[in-house]
């Protein structure tokens, strides 16, 4: 096993749900089974005993695009990067190119028929680089110098957030918008600012920057349109819709924040359901990973209603063992959360539709849990365990494997999901046009 995946995370396209870890791998929505698994293999001048964590993966057109570091037990010993381009159906390698140091590749970005990354050196030189790949080969349309550090440390660069014209990326800097087309600059706003880049939506780019502080930017000139400022050690930008900005705040109560996305004026505030002092379940409300779906504003294992913040629903489960569990996606009626670290659970949690074919019914809001990595004994808390029996997979010749499951008495609740059918990113308009990337927050 790796070390902590803190980008792990999932996608759900067309009726298959992509998930990282130790491994890249395609699970049939219906009823879980694996369809398939990758693993990169170590390059030769990699030590035997390295481990490939893959990370955050993008489809497009069929192909999914994982970046994928080899290192020793964790992140403090990287060695190598590489970013592959696997076939969807056939879980077959397409394509891969290798970097020799250990920073690694950010997640990808895919746009109109191209996809932009930003990474190290080719070369295995110190520089960082802002990439415009070809898609079908992986070959380089152009890079162009970033100002991001590169330490050697094994941390990834910032995602770009793509425009159909522009490529906006965090510099040390600030934050620079470059051609999509030539990689030239176009603008530059938020000089010598520590700003994380979140999204783009209907001609605004919105981020975070220190303070803490919200930033909504004209995303074609890079002009300031508003700031809001808060006090607290920690927060974070989740997601949007045509009428709200939602955020979550670090503080004690783990509060929910809606802003109004044209003026940045808070609109609502609520505080999530906080841990009893007596619980002896080992379940808790989660309350990491936000998307904006259907009716509802999810977070965590929480439904909210989107207009007032009101909670129309909660649920608790039992989070990872390592570092917790965190909503990655809502899909077709479904919530996908994935574990943090080592356990590398795929919890899928059903919602208005019912599960159909040779596995249980479940009841709205019951678990299902997936077991993507080791299996474990079924838990006394009404979850349904999901054995996959795999062999050791390559990367010529990635595996098919069947899935068993029983069926164990299900704990019922009227929870659901009310979800229209989108994968986490497809809800973000003018993020990912014609493509599906999934939300990745630690």
């Amino acid at each position: 096993m790796g070390g902590f995946h803190e980008r792990d995370s999932v996608c759900v396209v067309d009726g298959t749900v992509y998930a990282t870890g130790d491994a890249l791998a395609a699970y049939d929505t219906a009823d879980g089974s694996k369809q398939w698994e990758f693993v990169a293999e170590n390059p030769d001048s990699v030590r035997d005993a390295a481990v490939s964590d893959a990370k955050s993966p993008t489809v497009m057109d069929g192909t999914v695009f994982v970046p994928v570091r080899m290192s020793i037990f964790d992140d403090d010993n990287p060695l190598h990067a590489a970013l592959i381009a696997v076939d969807a159906d056939s879980g077959e390698k397409e394509w891969r190119i290798d970097a020799p140091v250990g920073a690694g590749f950010s997640d990808v970005a895919a746009v109109d028929g191209s996809i932009y990354t930003t990474g190290p050196d080719l070369d295995g030189d110190t520089g960082r680089f802002v990439y415009a790949l070809d898609p079908a080969d992986g070959s380089v349309r152009w890079r162009r110098e970033s100002t991001q550090p590169n330490n050697g440390d094994g941390q990834p660069g910032h995602t770009p957030v793509v425009t159909d014209e522009l490529v906006i990326i965090e510099e040390k800097s600030g934050v620079r918008a470059r051609d999509t087309t030539s990689g030239d600059v176009v603008w530059e706003a938020l000089s010598n600012v520590d700003a994380s880049i979140a999204m783009v939506s209907d001609g605004t780019l919105f981020l975070e920057t220190g303070g803490p502080s919200i930033v909504a930017l004209n995303v074609a000139t890079g002009e300031q349109q508003w700031k809001r400022s808060y006090e607290y050690s920690r927060m974070s930008l989740e997601t949007i819709d045509a009428e709200r900005l939602y955020i979550q705040t670090g503080a004690e109560t783990d509060d929910v924040v809606a802003l109004d996305r044209t003026s940045g004026e808070e609109r609502w505030r609520t505080p999530l359901p906080q841990p009893s002092e007596d619980n002896r379940s080992g379940k808790y409300v989660l309350k990491s990973g936000m998307a904006r779906v259907g009716e509802l504003l999810y977070v965590g294992s929480v439904g909210l209603d989107p207009t007032d913040g009101s909670i129309v629903w909660s649920k608790k489960i039992r989070p990872g063992r390592a570092a917790g569990t965190v909503l990655r996606a809502v899909a077709g009626g479904r919530m996908y959360f994935r574990d943090v670290g080592m356990d590398q659970r795929l919890i899928v949690m059903k919602g208005s539709e019912t599960q159909t074919g040779s596995t249980s019914t479940l009841q709205p809001g019951t678990p299902d849990q997936h077991d993507t990595g080791t299996t474990e004994p079924s838990q006394p808390d009404g979850t349904d365990d999901l054995t996959v029996e795999t062999d050791t997979p390559t990367e010529s010749a990635p595996p098919r494997s069947s899935a068993t499951k029983d069926a164990p008495d299900t704990e019922g609740t009227t929870t659901s999901t009310n979800g229209p059918g989108f994968g986490l990113f497809s809800a973000l308009a003018g993020v990912g046009v014609g493509a599906w990337r999934c939300l990745n927050r630690p």
